[in-house]
């Protein structure tokens, strides 16, 4: 009658190992997936672009994002309206490809 309870107990240690490297396998996972989407610790943030609607009138260019202060506050509003702290901006004068500014926000 003892070998039975031997059997089943080495059957239990036996299930209870492999049940705990599977918890493990699939912790590895969830933790490789959450690096590969974006949740790494870099502290990059997020990064968008604020578009510079600009033209031409009356001989001179009109800016939507005129200067760095009008870069700052269009940054902070976007951060806000995606429920994300402001992190900082860079602002750029127009390119030789565009008459238009560029604006990068960064949200943390």
């Amino acid at each position: 009658m003892g070998k039975p309870k031997k059997n089943n107990r080495l059957k239990g240690t036996r299930l209870l190992l492999f049940a705990a490297v599977a918890l493990l396998a699939a912790l590895a996972a969830l933790a490789a997936a959450f690096m590969l989407s974006g949740g790494n610790t870099n502290d990059a943030g997020r990064e968008f672009s604020v578009e510079d609607s600009c033209g031409l009138a009356f001989g001179k260019v009109l800016h939507t994002v005129e200067d760095d202060d009008a870069c700052s506050g269009r940054c902070r509003s976007e951060c806000i309206a995606r429920d994300m702290p402001y992190k900082s901006h860079v602002f750029g004068g127009n390119s030789s490809e565009s008459m238009c500014n560029t604006c990068r926000c960064y949200c943390k």
